[in-house]
């Protein structure tokens, strides 16, 4: 499964096509490893001022929404 990002060019031109729409793919998170925030280098605090910009501009980035705990428990045991 490719990444939005990297598909949109073939999806734009037709190369491909979303054939599940019922089922999007789950986002996963995005972790940024740094060795601390105390005199952070202009290099890390300029990726980081990216790529939260980034994410905040694409709306497919945004985070799933939270889920009913209940519900998935309820899914995950069985009935009750």
């Amino acid at each position: 499964m490719l990444s939005h990002i990297l598909a949109c060019p073939d999806i734009e031109a037709g190369r491909l096509a979303n054939v599940i729409p019922q089922f999007p793919p789950a986002r996963p998170a995005i972790n940024v490893v740094y060795p601390s925030r105390r005199n952070m280098s202009l290099r890390v605090r300029t990726v980081l001022d990216f790529l939260t910009q980034a994410i905040k501009e694409d709306p497919l980035m945004a985070p799933d929404p939270p889920r009913d705990r209940r519900r998935q428990l309820r899914l995950d045991l069985g009935p009750a």
